[in-house]
């Protein structure tokens, strides 16, 4: 069974036929007007409407940026396209329809589609220290886009683009796979963080079995590598996420809960799913050596996390204070801007002194 994050959509270009079915009739005469307006050919057959499009994409692209509709229209309105000299559309067909909203996505996101299928991603590397002596302990890669003109795609752009245009399948695949080919490409084998979307991987055993070739190839150690849950407090299939971690803990990886503390959901992840590092939240950081309930939230964490053998990381550390909060409360591993910004290279010394 191939992986659907191995394929990039197909965006059609020149002429073709647009089938659309609507959720009502008051939507879909909506719709007839912008098409008349547009000078568009149209064919109507009960709630299914038909398009004679010289130009399928502009034809999509125009009725997505009409000031008349809005996006919960949008996501009601499912759209096929076909070759032009096709007149019907069979049962069947319909389950390749998608919603408008998706198509809209996806032409919003060209550029990130050229990133992914040119494969343009670039990885950065912040580093992890040990609290106790500041040394060294592990780095986190980080994910950009590159445009063909060479500007940079920040984070959450990229993502949220990937997000909304259905792509995370694809961009959460070939970020793994960039950050392995990068590391290894600078001769570092030391420990690396590597985030993942668990709703980006519906299979482990087929979407992740690249990720673990490529680890394999390169020389790897796996006890070197942690899979970091991110955007921990969305997560809302606890048996599928047990399912992941269980697939990386079997092959010999370490797993990592990211965000942990910013809601009550992430705390019964920890609980349930007994990672070996969890990060705890930088909104839970930021100030805490101001703030009683901060730190009771994170003394909480820290009993839980004792209990279980679990590892604590404080992320988004940017201040002498905090770090000198978090030393005195005991979490074992720190990282953020008062110690190291990402990097396109890991960091190989640090003078620990300075702090």
């Amino acid at each position: 069974m191939a992986c659907r994050c191995q394929t990039l959509p197909n965006m059609p270009s020149g002429s073709g036929k647009i089938f659309l079915t609507f959720f009502d009739h008051f939507l879909l005469n909506r719709v007839k007007t912008i098409l008349i307006k547009l000078g568009q050919e149209i064919h109507t057959e009960g709630q299914l409407l038909r398009i004679d499009a010289t130009d399928v994409q502009r034809t999509l692209m125009n009725i997505c940026s009409s000031p008349t509709l809005e996006a919960a229209d949008n996501s009601n309105i499912q759209v096929l396209v076909t070759a032009a000299d096709a007149t019907s559309i069979n049962p069947s067909d319909l389950m390749n329809m998608r919603p408008l909203s998706t198509w809209c996505a996806q032409f919003a996101a060209l550029d990130l589609m050229e990133v992914l299928d040119k494969k343009q991603l670039i990885a950065h590397f912040q580093p992890i220290f040990k609290v106790s002596d500041l040394s060294i302990y592990a780095h986190e890669a980080l994910i950009r886009g590159k445009r063909s003109d060479g500007s940079i795609i920040p984070p959450n752009i990229l993502f949220g683009q990937a997000r909304d245009a259905e792509l995370l399948f694809n961009l959460d695949r070939l970020s793994r796979e960039t950050v392995l080919a990068s590391a290894a490409a600078q001769h570092y084998f030391g420990r690396l963080f590597i985030n993942f979307l668990p709703s980006a991987i519906y299979n482990p055993e087929n979407c992740l079995s690249t990720t673990v070739a490529l680890a394999k190839k390169y020389g790897f150690d796996f006890k070197n590598l942690t899979f970091e849950v991110v955007e921990t407090e969305r997560v809302s299939d606890t048996d599928h996420l047990r399912h992941i971690l269980d697939f990386y803990r079997a092959k010999g990886f370490n797993t990592a809960l990211d965000d942990v503390g910013s809601g009550y959901s992430s705390l019964n992840l920890l609980a349930s799913l007994a990672p070996n590092v969890i990060k705890i939240d930088r909104e839970l950081i930021t100030n805490i050596d101001q703030d009683p309930l901060k730190q009771a939230i994170v003394g909480g964490i820290m009993s839980m996390a004792l209990q279980s053998n679990i590892m604590t990381l404080a992320e988004g550390v940017e201040t002498a204070q905090e770090f000198a909060y978090i030393k005195q409360v005991g979490i074992q591993l720190v990282q953020g801007f008062y110690f190291a910004k990402p990097a396109e290279k890991p960091l190989t010394e640090f003078d620990a002194s300075r702090f």
